[in-house]
């Protein structure tokens, strides 16, 4: 068999995979895919202002913002800018940044708010969901914005301004393919085009990659094993788990 040539079979179980990427995040619990796939498809829905316990975070921020925001001659002069790097500040101290493998198993899991809340850590989209339902609820015109790398919260103010928080410096190297709130929803097709691409390409490098490896051990042309080894990679958290480990500082 030329590795070097991708067959039809090659491309249909990668791009099967992608789409059960796309849609599951590779969460390895099937009980969590009727919610993944919810809160991929339901983008609205996933930001909940009156939700009882954003209305909570909400008396929790009042305290913050009374009683122990200290502001810094480099914070905004302005009053709403300040309050909305005020939120920002008080969701990065109220939820532990933490990756979405460590806490859910998943190479990328979409969290509903209560789970970002009950559990207090969640990477970049749990943090964005509950920062803007927050800002909604106090009544900022803001939007959860989703980039190839990053996910992060845009708040529209007057005079046409817009302050972006939550961002960590990444909004210029990834760029947006997804922004909404509760009423709506926007898409840039070639970005987002270009990020399915992205993880499909990923997953045939994986699939090239295990094929290479067990041809070479097994001289077998029937790669039905193979296939199953890859299935079982992507929805086995224990390999992302091993390399994320071997990349902390």
């Amino acid at each position: 068999m030329n590795l070097r040539i991708i067959s039809h079979k090659e491309l249909l179980v990668v791009g099967l995979l992608t789409i059960v990427y796309l849609f599951t995040g590779f969460t390895p619990n099937p009980l969590a895919w009727p919610d993944q796939i919810n809160h991929r498809i339901a983008l609205t829905e996933t930001i909940k202002p009156q939700d009882p316990q954003i209305k909570v975070l909400n008396y929790e921020f009042e305290y913050y913002f009374t009683n122990k925001f200290i502001v810094l001659s480099s914070y905004p002069s302005d009053p709403d800018e300040l309050e909305i790097y005020a939120v920002s500040r008080f969701i990065s101290q109220r939820i532990t940044y933490g990756e979405d493998i460590t806490n859910y198993l998943s190479w990328d899991y979409r969290p509903s708010i209560s789970e970002v809340l009950n559990r207090g850590s969640d990477d970049c989209d749990g943090l964005a969901i509950v920062a803007c339902s927050l800002l909604i609820l106090r009544g900022y015109d803001s939007y959860v914005v989703i980039g190839k790398w990053h996910a992060w919260v845009e708040v529209e103010l007057d005079n046409e301004r817009v302050m972006t928080i939550l961002d960590a410096g990444l909004e210029s190297i990834s760029p947006w393919h997804t922004r909404f709130n509760t009423e709506e929803l926007e898409f840039r097709e070639i970005t987002l085009l270009d990020s399915i691409l992205h993880n499909f390409l990923l997953i045939l490098f994986l699939e090239k990659s295990i094929v290479s490896i067990y041809i070479f051990f097994n001289r077998n042309q029937d790669l039905r094993d193979a296939y199953a080894i890859l299935i079982s990679l992507c929805l086995s958290p224990l390999p992302i788990l091993i390399a994320f480990s071997l990349f902390q500082p």
